[in-house]
């Protein structure tokens, strides 16, 4: 009897010893860290980054879809769209993308695709299935007038859940001022394309004025943030409010009789993508909106006041900054034209235009 009892728990433990190593070699559930994103991405012109736990999505100016998984090097390339000839319209393309606030449930993307009738451009926003990217693409928003350039094209949902869409003045500059023509605005509109009903101009349109824009960012108090590019001076730094007329093409920076920027740059940098950095890796950027310039491929904060706001250069880059965004880590990733790259902080501050 002792000795029966002796075997079986022998056998016990050995049966035991082989389950546990076998469980440190494979897990069937998914760790909380399967690895980190990399460092560096080989990418052509990415306009536009999001982050989710465990995948990069990013979008190309010439059409691509791509994502890569954390822990890996390799990139996928979803799908690529059909966009008009790079050579002719330079700054046509994909132009912005976001992820849909529901994207666990529903992995919904969606872009902002320029397209060519003939010898004409023209934008839409589009809805692509993130697991299912082959499939025919639902057309959100459309008919917004392109050109070769001042095409815009950021999108991002505000925490009202609304879509927001910033379009270029597709260089017919009037456009801007004129609230019955979506080009040269701020436009708002429901996920699945209709109008709000708390719009000020019972159609898509939410801001006007605009020249170009080349980020957006919602605070979380709900308030949004753009950059905007001026002409040859007076790139600006604005917050959008309902109905807010921004001025071009009559007036840049400051003036008595439009909305002010919160910042102006008097001497042209072309700010680009803007974050509001949400992490702990840097507490000092807590909180604060971050953005880049493409043309001294510099990253600032901006420090907002009650009476001034100023910046301060964290990062900087030998070449133009496109796009931003935080990784589920903290890490702040910068897009340029041929790469994606995490970011060095700089943890000095160094006082900056």
């Amino acid at each position: 009897m002792n000795q029966s009892l002796t075997r079986a728990s022998l056998i016990a433990i050995i049966l035991l010893s082989m389950i546990s190593s076998a469980m440190v070699g494979c897990s069937p559930v998914e760790s909380e860290d399967t690895g980190q994103f990399p460092k560096k991405i080989t990418a052509q012109m990415p306009v536009e980054l999001a982050f989710t736990k465990n995948k990069l999505f990013y979008a190309q100016l010439n059409g691509d879809l791509k994502m890569i998984k954390r822990g890996s090097d390799s990139t996928e390339t979803l799908e690529t769209f059909e966009v008009p000839d790079q050579k002719t319209f330079k700054e046509a393309g994909i132009l912005g993308m976001a992820l849909s606030p529901s994207f666990s449930k529903r992995p919904n993307v969606y872009l902002y695709q320029s397209y060519q009738e003939g010898d004409k451009v023209f934008n839409r926003v589009i809805k692509v299935n993130a697991e299912r990217p082959a499939e025919r693409p639902l057309v959100v928003i459309d008919g917004i007038r392109g050109a070769r350039n001042h095409n815009s094209g950021k999108i991002a949902f505000g925490t009202d859940g609304k879509l927001y869409i910033a379009t270029g003045d597709s260089r017919v500059k009037n456009r801007s001022q004129d609230v019955d023509v979506l080009e040269g605005k701020i436009l708002r509109i429901n996920p699945d394309g209709s109008i709000p009903s708390d719009n000020p101009f019972e159609n898509a349109v939410w801001s006007i004025g605009h020249r170009n824009i080349f980020g957006m960012a919602f605070q979380d108090n709900g308030k949004l943030l753009i950059t905007e590019n001026g002409a040859t001076e007076n790139d600006e730094i604005n917050e959008i409010v309902r109905r807010g007329n921004y001025g071009w093409p009559i007036v840049t920076g400051f003036s008595d009789d439009f909305r002010d920027p919160i910042k102006v740059y008097k001497h042209v940098i072309a700010p680009t993508g803007i974050i509001i950095y949400k992490g702990d890796r840097y507490p000092e950027l807590t909180g604060k909106p971050v953005f880049a310039d493409y043309l001294k491929g510099k990253i600032r904060v901006l420090e907002i006041g009650r009476e001034q706001v100023e910046s301060r250069v964290i990062a900087d880059f030998k070449e133009g900054v496109i796009a931003l965004a935080e990784s589920p880590e903290g890490y702040i990733y910068a897009a340029t034209e041929s790469k994606i790259l995490r970011t060095k902080i700089k943890r000095k501050e160094t006082v900056a235009n």
